[in-house]
C-alpha cells in the first residue's frame, strides 16, 4: 500500500494523469460542441459536466488547504502560483 501511495503521489505520475484526463476532457467537450444537440442530455455531456464539477471542487480544496489564516491571503497566494 505504501508503494502505491508513493507511486501515485509522485510528481511525474500526477502530471501525466492530469495530462491524460485533460486530453480526454478536451475530446469529450469538442465532441459535445460539434454534434447536433439532442433534446435530452447524453452520457458524454454528463461526463463532461462531472469533470468540470470535480475540477472546480479540487481547486476549492486546494484554496482552503493552504496554511494562511485569512481568506484574502489564501486567494492572493493561490492565484499568484
Amino acid at each position: 500500500m505504501a508503494k502505491m501511495r508513493a507511486f501515485y503521489s509522485a510528481p511525474i505520475t500526477k502530471f501525466w494523469s492530469w495530462c491524460i484526463a485533460f486530453v480526454i476532457f478536451l475530446m469529450l467537450s469538442s465532441y459535445v460542441l460539434l454534434i447536433e444537440t439532442p433534446v435530452n442530455p447524453t452520457n458524454i455531456e454528463y461526463a463532461t459536466l462531472a469533470y468540470i464539477v470535480v475540477y472546480t471542487v479540487e481547486h476549492i480544496r486546494k484554496l482552503f488547504d493552504q496554511e494562511t489564516p485569512k481568506l484574502r491571503e489564501k486567494c492572493r497566494v493561490f492565484y499568484t502560483k
